[in-house]
């Protein structure tokens, strides 16, 4: 999310003529970036990065109304999603941690960014889907569950692929989760070669303001999303971190947040996700 933002709000500075600052809020799966944008005016200046992530947690948690609170912006990329294991656990690949994890029931670990995230869900949905017995640990952010699974203090995580690279050389990716192999790791097999059957899952990115901003500065933003994305600069880092850049208009945004509301609360159902 960070590296992403940066990427784009370099270009948007040029196109916008004016500074974009980053302010990084971990912590509270969300809470704590949604109450800096809340609490600011509705007036375009502040704006959040969101994923798909994001909206997961808001059906868990239920502390923000993020259809009537957001108006979403505009995307600005996609990523896929690498499983990956740590560099001295027990297996190699997916089906080896099938089946170990089922010679040792409740050994197998795994992180996320807290319960109802994406990548809680996924690990629960391969989990049940499965009938494996692991344990989900929680980390304050992707790079803190990046470096518990560098350590060997977890086992496994589903990460996005940008977040995998800044650590390919400490930790082990086994599985990739979409239909196509990753340029960034060729090697590594997708989830139907390597047999498994669970869905395929792909994370978009976007920036959204606080409801109430004015529909001219969300039209100017959008804008200027697009044409950030055009650029050749973008697009290069980009593909060095395994993002694909995608802009939408702000209409398709909101559409692809309440399909994903739909699907995302049946996943939370299905892997019987529920608060501690």
């Amino acid at each position: 999310m960070d590296v992403g933002v940066r990427i784009l709000t370099e270009q948007l500075q040029t196109i916008l003529k004016q500074p974009m600052i980053v302010e990084t809020k971990p912590g509270g799966v969300y809470t704590i970036g949604m109450q800096a944008l809340t609490q600011a005016p509705a007036d375009g200046y502040t704006l959040i990065a969101t994923n798909t992530s994001f909206v997961a947690v808001q059906l868990l948690h239920n502390r923000f109304d993020i259809r009537k609170q957001l108006v979403p912006v505009s995307t600005w990329s996609q990523i896929d999603v690498i499983l990956t294991a740590s560099p001295n656990a027990p297996f190699a690949s997916l089906k080896e941690m099938i089946a170990w994890a089922k010679a040792n029931p409740g050994k197998l670990t795994y992180g996320s960014v807290g319960p109802g995230t994406l990548e809680h869900l996924l690990m629960a949905n391969l989990v049940r889907k499965y009938g494996l017995s692991a344990t989900h640990v929680p980390f304050k952010g992707g790079p803190d569950f990046m470096l518990a699974l560098a350590r060997d203090d977890i086992q496994v995580v589903a990460a996005v692929i940008p977040l995998v690279n800044q650590y390919k050389a400490r930790v082990r990716p086994i599985a990739v989760m979409s239909d196509k192999r990753a340029p960034l790791f060729p090697e590594v097999l997708t989830l139907k070669e390597a047999g498994i059957d669970v869905p395929n899952f792909s994370f978009w990115n976007g920036l959204a303001a606080a409801a109430g901003t004015p529909p001219a500065v969300i039209d100017t933003l959008q804008r200027a999303i697009a044409e950030a994305l055009k650029s050749d600069v973008a697009q290069a880092k980009y593909a060095a971190v395994g993002m694909t850049p995608v802009a939408s208009t702000a209409a398709r945004f909101g559409q692809t947040i309440n399909e994903d509301f739909v699907w995302l609360a049946e996943a939370i159902r299905d892997a019987d996700v529920k608060l501690n």
